[in-house]
């Protein structure tokens, strides 16, 4: 089976994404079957987007739950909500680092 094309976010193009509010809400998966979410503020969630090993469009999944950023780090991937209507595929493709 073929690997979809992953979409690569930059920072600036995340935060931009990002949904409206003082906090931004986020969900990670810790077991199979289990999603952990909560409320960021909305400069924890800028910094963590910084500090990601990397940042990019979520899958259909987590999109369809408007959670359509995903960040990875070293502790896993967290996926932060995004505006609605918001156009990833208006964004250019960014380069993994």
């Amino acid at each position: 089976m073929t690997e979809p094309e992953r979409h690569f976010l930059t920072p600036d193009d995340a935060i931009s994404a990002l949904a409206e509010g003082d906090e931004v809400h986020t969900f990670r998966g810790t077991v199979p079957g289990v999603l952990i979410g909560c409320d960021l503020s909305r400069a924890t969630a800028e910094r963590m987007i910084r500090a990601a090993k990397f940042v990019e469009v979520a899958g259909p999944g987590a999109m369809g739950m408007g959670h359509g950023i995903a960040v990875t780090c070293d502790k896993g991937t967290t996926f932060f909500a995004h505006k609605s209507g918001f156009d990833f595929d208006g964004l250019p493709r960014a380069v993994a680092s």
